[in-house]
């Protein structure tokens, strides 16, 4: 009789950790995978948080630039796998780095723009996309895979979705 518990209590065991296991397994990927993504009201925090295009290509990001000072942060795009080397494509900020004791962050604001801000004490804005278009809480930023990062405004005419690209940041 106590052999037949036993086995009973062992393939309970078993059944609860395998399920356990296929539970995590197939969840574990929409919080490790890479987003490339942002929308109205998310941030990117220079924290070691990135956007990666779709296919890896390309990455967005803080970054500090192997020559020069260590004290100066920019946000900027490069490609992702360079032979071990991060090979830059834009930067945003390139007039107005962050510096040493700044916490930068990186996403779109409630003006509906695309910002480059300092959420430490000072709040002060590093970079701006200064569109002139009434606020939207339906702005997206897309990293695509060609290293361009699109600025869209996802709307709703007629009951029907229109995406209306505001900007891309270089051409391709």
């Amino acid at each position: 009789m106590a052999s037949k518990r036993v086995k009973s209590t062992y393939r309970l065991q078993s059944s609860i950790f395998f399920f356990l296991y296929i539970f995590l397994f197939c969840f574990s990927g929409v919080y490790c995978s890479a987003r490339d993504i942002l929308k109205h009201g998310e941030w990117i925090i220079d924290n070691g948080s990135t956007l990666v295009s779709a296919g890896e290509k390309f990455e967005l990001g803080f970054f500090t630039p192997s020559k020069g000072s260590s004290s100066k942060r920019f946000i900027g795009i490069w490609y992702r796998n360079w032979g071990g080397q991060q090979a830059v494509v834009w930067v945003a900020n390139g007039d107005n780095p962050i510096l040493y004791g700044s916490t930068g962050m990186f996403g779109i604001a409630e003006d509906g723009n695309v910002k480059v801000l300092d959420i430490s004490s000072s709040g002060k804005e590093y970079w701006s996309t200064n569109l002139n278009k009434a606020s939207s809480t339906n702005r997206t930023v897309k990293l695509m895979d060609s290293g361009n990062l699109v600025l869209s405004d996802d709307n709703q005419f007629c009951g029907r979705a229109s995406k209306i690209q505001l900007i891309r940041f270089f051409q391709e």
